[in-house]
């Protein structure tokens, strides 16, 4: 992801403390999460770490030593073996009987040694049969008799795809408010009220996966993913102390971190990081914390994976780490050896990456975008003068963009140059976009060809440029001068774009029409930290988090042109997220075809839309109209006691009753007792 697009805010350590607050954790809430981590904690009794390896060579007492330091180094590289975990079995005279017996750290680690070794040729005599040892088990199970297997009744799992299918079009959100967690859908027309909430539903932030199929929740023992209709438990990831979690694009597998391990790691088997299957809830392999960051901490994401989750890499000492996911090692067994690259990021559409190196002695500065498996070189361009570059991919991959900070001849300031890519056509050329001011955002639009900046050198009024790819040119568009913008967002679907003025800037906002070039709407959100798009590129939601700002929290919901549909103020108030839409099915032919009929689909949900609004409405005026009609029955019957008691009234003496006259007489009595009781004090 671009570090200029709106990333979803994750609380420092010291703020998920306060929110884990351990006077909370009643009985009953321990007694919950413990049932719904027992499938994951519970102790093995089997033996799947296991691993009998058959065919061996038979030898003797001699050669014993030196065949089991190859079988130990060929089946140590999927993982570490335990303690006197590697048995090499011997008759009576120490000649070994052609087999052995290996015990790993986890069951994942002996079904993959299992099924990459199965079929190993030691030598030409020698091809290793390899079985878990649960699997002997299982077939000394099997009855003498055969026994027909019950037929069981077909179980309708999850549909994890269900609000997909809400006849409207209409999408959902999830907010954080206190210790609430509340799912919406966005309702237009009605006051936003949750269809489904739970008190206590995370300890401390949640996060929907990319294609919207889960809902993550974190607990001080690990990861819970939610879904379906009914909401129900899909599976459990056991990470004590886990704090930050990361979905693969394609929903396959999860990666959490957490800092419990940072300094207890165990080299042989990390725990600092885990990658595990989604659909099995197994873990596939530890991972160690990696390099610090600028800021001397380990940032986050730790891992970038490719687009259908077939590779994932990360930056190391002088290489970027690619692994293999089907496996989960190394590609090719060895790191990517690129001497000082300082940043890398995949292309979204194919198996490239694109990495810089800056300069070092007399050599200059690289950006190099590889291919992988070949590890093949495609393109290397030459930089000088260089302080900093930044990596911007466009959606489609069909450009790329360098922001690249130069020195000045003397070194004493820098300015900036836009390296931009051609990535489909012969040779990669590039062309070069100067900008001899501050640049303080930079965004592709999606699905499209523009792309917009946001530079200036002013207090607090920047100048907002957008800029097209043309056939063989570069074309700018527009500039929209001394604006109150510091972050700006395109539209999911391109075309619209919001210019924002956050946190500082006190939440202005202006939305434009990047095919118009001109603005829709203006509005502002006072002390806004943050701003997304719903999927369709509809709906705009701004939001202040207590996290980051303590007042005026709450959140807003535009339309893309700038008209307010909802505006809620909330105490406590945490998180707002859309929940993500899974690509379309539908191919470019059909969408062309779409937007050819536009207006007739317009018109049918405009009837739709009319339709709901005369629902809407008659079903407010009848309640409406039931309140006047409850208070007059109400006004009625206080009226008729009144006059019941009328009589009674007209009995009680007069001297009983205070005069209007005498209301100053009482208020003097009062002041004077007042005075008497502060003098004696």
């Amino acid at each position: 992801m671009s570090q200029n697009e709106q990333d979803e805010y994750e609380p420092s350590a010291e703020e998920l403390e306060a929110l884990l607050d351990e006077s909370k954790l009643t009985n009953e809430y321990i007694r919950q999460l413990e049932a719904d981590f027992m499938p994951v904690t519970k102790l093995e009794n089997n033996f799947d770490t296991a691993v009998v390896v058959d065919n061996l060579p038979v030898v003797g007492e001699d050669k014993r030593e030196k065949l089991m330091r190859i079988i130990h180094k060929i089946y140590s590289q999927f993982g570490p073996i335990r303690d006197n975990g590697f048995c090499l079995p011997t008759d009576s005279k120490g000649t070994t009987k052609g087999y052995a017996f290996i015990e790993f750290e986890s069951p994942e680690v002996a079904r993959l040694a299992t099924e990459k070794t199965q079929g190993h040729k030691l030598d030409k005599q020698h091809i290793f049969a390899v079985n878990l040892y649960s699997d002997f088990e299982k077939l000394m199970a099997v009855p003498d008799e055969y026994v027909p297997p019950q037929v069981k009744e077909h179980e309708e799992g999850d549909n994890l795809r269900w609000w997909l299918q809400e006849p409207r079009g209409m999408e959902q959100y999830v907010i954080r408010q206190g210790e609430e967690t509340e799912i919406y859908w966005n309702e237009i027309l009605r006051k936003p009220e949750p269809f489904y909430k739970r008190s206590r539903w995370t300890d401390t932030y949640v996060r929907w996966s990319p294609r919207g199929s889960y809902m993550a929740t974190l607990h001080v023992p690990g990861v819970i993913l939610w879904g379906g209709e009914k909401w129900n438990k899909i599976n459990r990831f056991q990470h004590p102390g886990v704090k930050l979690i990361d979905f693969s694009p394609c929903e396959n597998f999860l990666i959490t971190w957490s800092p419990q391990f940072l300094e207890h790691d165990n080299p042989k088997d990390p725990q600092c990081i885990i990658v595990w299957d989604i659909k099995k809830g197994t873990k596939l392999r530890g991972l160690p914390a990696g390099l610090l960051g600028p800021n001397g901490i380990h940032p986050w994401p730790n891992f970038f994976w490719t687009h259908d989750d077939k590779y994932f890499a990360r930056l190391g000492k002088d290489s970027i780490m690619v692994y293999d996911s089907s496996d989960m090692t190394l590609l090719d067994k060895k790191s990517i050896k690129i001497p000082g690259v300082r940043d890398f990021a995949w292309s979204p559409t194919e198996h490239v990456f694109a990495c810089w190196v800056p300069e070092e002695g007399n050599s200059p500065a690289r950006v190099i975008l590889r291919e992988i498996p070949s590890r093949k070189e495609i393109r290397n361009k030459t930089l000088f003068n260089v302080s900093d570059c930044k990596i911007h991919w466009q959606e489609q991959g069909n450009f790329l963009c360098v922001k690249v900070d130069r020195y000045t001849k003397k070194k004493k300031s820098t300015y900036t140059n836009f390296e931009l890519f051609r990535i489909r056509e012969n040779g990669m050329p590039s062309e070069l976009l100067e900008v001899k001011e501050t640049i303080l955002w930079f965004a592709w639009e999606p699905r499209g060809k523009r792309f917009a900046i946001i530079h200036g050198d002013g207090n607090l009024r920047y100048n907002v440029s957008v800029y097209r790819m043309g056939k063989n040119q570069l074309k700018h568009l527009v500039t929209l001068e001394n604006r109150a913008a510091n972050t700006l967002s395109w539209s999911p679907r391109g075309s619209f774009l919001v210019l924002a003025g956050l946190r500082n800037l006190n939440g202005t906002l202006e939305f434009y029409n990047a095919d118009e070039l001109q603005t829709m709407g203006e509005g502002d959100h006072f002390m806004c930290t943050d701003l997304e798009w719903d999927p369709t590129g509809r709906y705009l939601s701004t939001s202040v988090s207590a996290w980051r700002q303590q007042m005026e929290s709450g959140f807003t919901i535009w339309r893309f042109d700038g008209k307010i549909i909802h505006k809620i103020m909330k105490d406590r108030f945490f998180q707002f997220h859309w929940r993500p839409r899974p690509p379309s099915l539908l191919t470019d032919e059909q969408e062309i075809k779409i937007r050819k009929n536009i207006k007739d689909y317009t018109k049918r949900f405009a009837q739709l839309d009319a339709k709901e609004k005369k629902q809407y409405k008659s079903a407010h005026f009848a309640e409406k109209q039931r309140l006047i009609d409850e208070f007059a029955e109400w006004e009625n019957r206080w009226r008729q006691a009144t006059e019941a008691e009328r009589a009674q009234r007209e009995k009680i003496p007069v001297r009983s009753i205070v005069r209007p006259d005498q209301f100053e007489e009482i208020v003097e009595k009062v002041e004077e007792v007042v005075e008497i009781i502060e003098e004696e004090l």
